[in-house]
């Protein structure tokens, strides 16, 4: 027993943490899809919301399939055809293959939700569901909660990571060489996806992209670089709080 959860609960956890590690990908696939494989604007977007739609079938029949074939089943189903589907598009570059790929990924990744939360209302007794749903949820949050370690990583291989001095910067924007742009309110983790529906919008307009580069040079302005001697100079306390900080997500 780990925190009075079993074992088995704790496996599935770490399933579920996989799971959501890989839909890491949906969230630049139209940049890649335009600029690496070069395919056109209307197209991309028909190919991305494929992903989507096989995600709403995924969670209308993932109830049903597993009362029918049972929770485990469905979860080990989903949890391997999303893999081999997300392997498969690693590979496709037709925009039809592509499409179907991503209907396939969304349908199995989206499958095993309802198992997930029925089996742990099966496994765990009532006076501990609330902490397993809430781990449940941090194991979600896992996924996209890599931020502070992926930042000091890039600065060590030479990218360049900006703090921003002048209030809070809430806008998540992508820039690629004034071609193409995604601009919105979408943070990589669980709230933003499944609970506060937020958006983002990619934008191929030459003129439009120019003046959020030029935006963007003014907030750099404004901001300092974060070099790898400031992140030396950062306490082993500090470094904890923030990556401990990062666990709260799915509770605020």
């Amino acid at each position: 027993m780990i925190f009075g959860l079993s074992l088995l609960y704790w496996g599935l956890w770490l399933a579920i943490l996989i799971l959501w590690m890989g839909r890491f990908v949906t969230s630049f696939l139209s940049i890649y899809l335009v600029s690496a494989l070069r395919l056109d604007e209307g197209v991309v977007g028909t190919v991305v919301a494929m992903y989507g739609f096989g995600a709403i079938i995924g969670c209308l029949f993932g109830g049903t399939l597993s009362d029918r074939f049972g929770r485990q089943s469905m979860i080990i189903i989903g949890e391997i055809g999303a893999a081999a589907a997300l392997l498969v598009v690693s590979v496709l570059t037709d925009p039809v293959s592509l499409g179907a790929a991503l209907f396939v990924y969304g349908a199995f990744a989206s499958l095993p939700s309802p198992a997930i939360a029925a089996y742990i209302a099966d496994v765990v007794p009532a006076e501990r569901q609330q902490r397993a749903y809430v781990l449940q949820s941090w194991a979600i949050n896992f996924g996209y909660a890599i931020g502070p370690i992926v930042a000091n990583q890039l600065v060590k291989i030479g990218v360049k990571v900006y703090t921003y001095n002048n209030g809070f910067m809430h806008a998540k924007t992508i820039i690629v060489d004034d071609k193409y742009a995604t601009v919105g309110s979408v943070n990589q983790d669980y709230r933003s996806y499944d609970l506060n529906f937020e958006d983002n919008v990619f934008v191929y307009d030459r003129a439009f992209n120019k003046e959020m580069s030029d935006q963007f040079e003014k907030d750099m302005e404004q901001s300092t670089l974060l070099t790898p001697e400031m992140i030396k100079k950062q306490s082993r306390w500090l470094r904890s709080l923030q990556n401990f900080s990062r666990l709260l997500s799915p509770i605020l």
